[in-house]
């Protein structure tokens, strides 16, 4: 049997020696695509922990187990299929286990937007039943607000001969006396008349015309603030 020739040695050795450096060369690749998925999901853990944070807490933590799950079976495919099919099918699966995630931080998010609405319209509501109280306690305390609002009203009902205005009939008493002060507010008025309507509520006025109605209750402002903050919000009928 012949011996192999140094040169074909030599070859043989270095054929082997560039399969090794290959064969490393893949793994070293396909390893970092495995730590880039890692971090992939340790970012994806902290946003389902700030989330957890804001939302309700089951809830969080269904979507957190759900990622979880998710993400081990996309790691272990993922190292799996690289391992026995070789770096491209390793890589491929490495970008569907990413997507995968991706996807569950997209859907999270969603879930965020609808946790921050329900707090904002919350936040409104609350914040206008507050002004609400406030205003009514402001009424009831001080006597002269209706007569004060008649007459910043009254301005609005110039050249109009005839106006009459509703107060509530704890406020008819202040309004009529300022009666000759109001005439003086509004040029071109011939006659006023105050009358009492029981809707209307302490403190507020409401203007009649034979040109319109002003409406300076206090409770029609913050109906118009509550509009301007909820679009799709309509005033329940009145009794």
């Amino acid at each position: 049997m012949m011996k192999p020739s140094v040169r074909s040695a030599r070859i043989m050795r270095g054929g082997y020696v560039a399969d090794l450096r290959e064969a490393a060369a893949v793994h070293v690749v396909a390893d970092q695509r495995v730590k880039a998925m890692e971090a992939e999901i340790r970012s994806l853990k902290t946003t389902l922990e700030e989330f957890q944070r804001a939302a309700d807490l089951k809830t969080a933590e269904i979507v957190e187990s759900e990622v979880k799950v998710r993400a081990k079976a996309a790691y272990e495919k993922g190292f799996e299929e690289g391992r026995r099919q070789g770096f491209d099918e390793g890589l491929s699966t490495v970008k569907e286990a990413v997507e995968t995630v991706r996807k569950l931080i997209v859907d999270i998010e969603s879930g965020l937007d609808v946790v921050w609405k329900n707090c904002r319209d919350e936040a409104i509501r609350l914040t206008l039943a507050i002004a609400r109280k406030i205003v009514g306690n402001v009424s009831e305390q001080n006597d002269v607000l209706a007569r004060e609002l008649a007459s910043r009203c009254m301005a609005l009902a110039r050249d109009q001969t005839k106006v009459k205005i509703l107060v509530n009939p704890r406020d008819v008493e202040v309004v009529s006396a300022a009666k000759a002060e109001l005439m003086s507010t509004a040029e071109g008025v011939k006659s006023i008349e105050i009358a009492e309507r029981a809707s209307v509520e302490r403190g507020g006025v409401i203007i009649e015309t034979e040109g319109g109605q002003v409406d300076g209750r206090l409770s029609e402002q913050l109906d118009v603030v509550e509009a301007s903050l909820n679009p799709g919000w309509s005033r329940p009928d009145e009794n």
